[in-house]
């Protein structure tokens, strides 16, 4: 019998000094697996972004258009026609071959042409008239014995459009038993190119339960070269209200700021 339990013991020592092996094995073999795992997933990471870094030199280097910037020209630009100079440089122009800017609004079928001036070797200037109110592309075409076009882009919209409505911050608070409502907004005004396009006025619109609706002039302050406009509020009774933005060409936009079927819901 002791000899037996004697077996047993040791058997199952073995046994226990087996599993923690295993254990320990296992353990190193996850660790070895994962360092392998995490150095071709590197190496993979590395790989990828050598060809990204090739595919971007020879997108580059087959690129037509080099460069291209427009500007504004603030002082004789109205509202309804805004006057700027695209100037761009090409890699290859065909000799005496004619170079044309067209460009036109996301919902016009047609394009419109602007004839480019030679400025030096590869770098042309041609005048474009925009308007706020659309979105346009542009693409830029070499008519000679070879005809050549470049891809369309987008001529960026902040350069002639009204100045978004952009909310910087706000915070507020309601008390339900007194129907109280505390309300602090405000709104970041981005700068425009041209005064028309800059804010002329912002005002809340504020609606009452009662039917009754005031017009409150949002505060302009400048901080640090930054434009805000702030308002605040802490009155009873209030549903809804509504902010609206007035550009100095006439344009206006409205949005609301706050209702009360959403907030308190």
């Amino acid at each position: 019998m002791d000899k037996l339990l004697k077996i047993t013991l040791v058997l199952l020592l073995v046994s226990v000094c087996l599993h923690f092996y295993t254990i320990q094995q296992m353990g190193k073999m996850k660790m070895e697996f994962e360092s392998y795992i995490s150095m071709v997933t590197s190496g993979i990471e590395s790989n990828l972004y050598d060809v990204q870094n090739r595919i971007y030199e020879w997108s580059e280097q087959d690129r037509w258009i080099q460069h291209i910037e427009f500007i504004a020209d603030t002082v004789n630009s109205e509202p309804n026609k805004m006057i700027f100079t695209a100037a761009f440089s090409l890699k290859e122009v065909e000799s005496n071959a004619n170079i044309k800017l067209l460009y036109k609004s996301e919902e016009n079928r047609h394009w419109q042409e602007a004839e480019s001036e030679k400025k030096l070797d590869g770098i042309y200037e041609a005048i474009i008239y925009l308007t706020p109110s659309d979105t346009y592309m542009y693409k830029i075409v070499q008519d000679g014995t070879i005809i050549k076009s470049s891809e369309i882009g987008y001529i960026p919209s902040e350069l002639y459009r009204h100045s978004p409505f952009y909310s910087y911050g706000s915070s507020y608070g309601y008390t339900k038993s007194t129907d109280t409502l505390f309300f602090e907004w405000t709104l970041s005004e981005e700068p425009a190119l041209f005064s028309f396009l800059q804010y002329e006025k912002v005002m809340a619109h504020v609606y009452y339960k009662n039917s009754e609706i005031k017009e409150v002039p949002l505060n302009k302050m400048n901080q640090h070269g930054i434009t805000e406009w702030y308002f605040s509020l802490e009155e009873k009774g209030v549903s809804k209200i509504n902010v609206e933005v007035i550009y100095a060409d006439g344009t206006s936009i409205e949005e609301t700021i706050y209702d009360e079927t959403y907030e308190h819901d």
